[in-house]
């Protein structure tokens, strides 16, 4: 499966989801569909981090990404849910992107490393971002297990069964308002595992290239259009 094959998929099944969220929200199965979208985006940043020429550059593209789809992303948070403090899946990305840098950095001194990686975690935890700390784990958990199959599907099984399950313990223990800024997961991110054996395919093969930051800047542009069609529909 090429790379941009999978950014397709990436792309569509987010369209889904965020017309469901806006148009349909009593409708799961939208919801449903659009969690193969993320796992796709984080492993895309854990790939990017291999093959760019320079992460820094690549860093500064995704905060700009960031604060660019941040004004659609308030607004339809805002006009629908009255939450629009809450931050897009590309702050969650760069942070992604900090943390695989941060991982790499320290790698020589375990105990700075794990400190490091904590000192992330808690920003995840902390910051009212899309996916929190499940996001920031699972890239890390991308470029861990990276060009290794078996172990990635592993992993990150493991790792999305012990915090959902986790989230769906102890939920009880927090006002609903918390958990909402917590973006701490529900059982609906099981669906993200039929991701996993998508992206297990790659085959290295780029595919059609051309515009290749087209997959990130239809991001900001589909959600500018879907709360155009929310005000005007």
């Amino acid at each position: 499966m090429t790379l941009f094959v999978l950014k397709l998929i990436a792309v569509i099944t987010m369209v889904i989801d965020h017309t469901g969220l806006i148009f349909f929200p009593d409708q799961e199965i939208f919801r449903m569909i659009g969690r193969v979208a993320f796992p796709i985006f984080a492993w895309g940043i854990a790939n990017g981090y291999r093959h760019t020429s320079s992460v820094k550059k690549y860093l500064y593209r995704l905060l700009i990404l960031a604060a660019v789809s941040q004004i659609p992303y308030s607004l339809i948070l805002g006009t629908v849910y009255g939450t629009p403090w809450r931050m897009n899946i590309f702050v969650t990305l760069a942070m992604g992107l900090l943390t695989i840098v941060v991982y790499e950095r320290f790698r020589t001194d375990k105990v700075v490393q794990i400190l490091s990686m904590l000192g992330m975690m808690a920003l995840g935890f902390l910051f009212p971002t899309g996916y929190g700390i499940y996001g920031l784990v699972m890239i890390l958990l991308f470029h861990m297990t990276y060009g290794k199959a078996y172990a990635m599907i592993l992993w990150q099984s493991m790792w999305m069964f012990v915090v959902i399950e986790l989230a769906q313990e102890y939920s009880h223990l927090f006002p609903y308002g918390v958990l909402r800024y917590l973006s701490l997961p529900s059982a609906i991110q099981y669906y993200s595992l039929a991701t996993l054996p998508l992206i297990a395919l790659h085959s290295n093969n780029i595919g059609y290239n051309k515009h290749k930051w087209w997959f990130y800047w239809f991001y900001p542009v589909h959600l500018g259009v879907l709360y155009i069609l929310y005000l005007f529909g």
